[in-house]
């Protein structure tokens, strides 16, 4: 019976086993099954927590506790938890820096403080975590992280509107196929098109996201699916080429159909700019202000107050 309890709800308690749930609850976030990895996610946090323990794996294994605290962070973003996700975030982070594990560290900071920074509009966060991983890479040989830590950089850059951002994107992109690192390539690949399409290099956008897509599709890497059929809408619209409603409408049920509100708040977004310049101001205040309207008022991430402040543009023009 003793071997049982190991077993029970009450927690996953052994290393081996909390290491395995958190690697199982790793692969349903980037199938999109955002609610299963969170659910598995809550278990093993509990477990730790009742137990007050760290994690006994080497210095070649990400610490238990920190690892499974930026996986919830990361779902929790998806799910449309905007505080609840950088509450555990920043909470990794500064475990992850107090037990001095650069590993850790590295991992909390490319799979979870960078990107959330990066989403929430916090660029001057993101920079100043891109400084702190990129030291630690150099000092402790982390090459894991160093086309990650490469591709984040670019696309910090890019969003400032800094063109050579474009250049550091693409080889780190070069550099995560050439060291088959296959972790969040698509993610980067989708920036990468992005800003391609920022400077008006719309027919290499078409292609590095259409490749992007291909390759989400092939490896069931989909919890980021949402957003590249998102920037392929919007690539086409920019050059005003292909069925852009049509990849925006995609966007928003694939979010739907992941509970992924942050990307249906974007694909949203999308949708209803598009909807709003062809005319239809009523069906594009409707739609994006459904998806508005189940984020707490205080929520004041970028996304969310882009949303409102076109939503009061719109009423004001009326």
């Amino acid at each position: 019976m003793a071997s049982d309890a190991r077993l029970t709800p009450a927690g996953v308690i052994g290393d081996a086993i909390s290491e395995g749930s958190r690697l199982t609850a790793f692969a349903w976030h980037h199938m999109g099954r955002q609610a299963e990895a969170r659910r598995l996610l809550a278990g093993v946090l509990e477990a730790f927590d009742a137990q007050c323990r760290q994690s006994r794996l080497s210095d070649n294994h990400v610490n238990g506790r920190e690892g499974t605290r930026s996986l919830m962070a990361s779902v929790l973003w998806f799910q449309g938890c905007a505080e609840r996700a950088l509450e555990e975030a920043y909470r990794a982070r500064r475990d992850a820096e107090a037990s001095g594990h650069t590993l850790t560290i590295g991992y909390v900071l490319v799979f979870a403080f960078i990107p959330l920074s990066f989403y929430a509009g916090d660029l001057d966060a993101a920079e100043e975590a891109l400084d702190i991983l990129q030291d630690c890479v150099a000092k402790n040989g982390l090459a894991l992280f160093d086309a990650m830590a490469r591709g984040l950089h670019g696309a910090l850059l890019i969003e400032r509107n800094e063109r050579q951002g474009l250049t550091i994107l693409s080889d780190a992109l070069a550099q995560l196929e050439r060291e088959h690192l296959g972790m969040r390539q698509t993610l980067f690949a989708g920036l990468y098109a992005h800003g391609l399409s920022r400077f008006g290099r719309h027919a290499e956008a078409q292609a590095v996201i259409d490749d992007a897509l291909a390759r989400a599709k092939q490896h069931d890497e989909l919890w980021n699916l949402p957003e590249l059929l998102r920037i392929a809408g919007e690539i086409r619209a920019a050059s005003g080429s292909g069925d852009a409603e049509g990849l925006f409408k995609q966007a928003l049920e694939v979010a739907r159909q992941q509970g992924a509100l942050f990307f249906e708040l974007r694909a949203a977004k999308s949708l209803a700019r598009y909807k709003h310049a062809q005319g239809e101001s009523g069906h594009a205040r409707a739609l994006l202000s459904e998806v508005c309207e189940r984020f707490p008022p205080g929520c004041a991430i970028v996304d969310v107050r882009e949303a409102r402040a076109l939503l009061d543009s719109w009423r004001a023009a009326e």
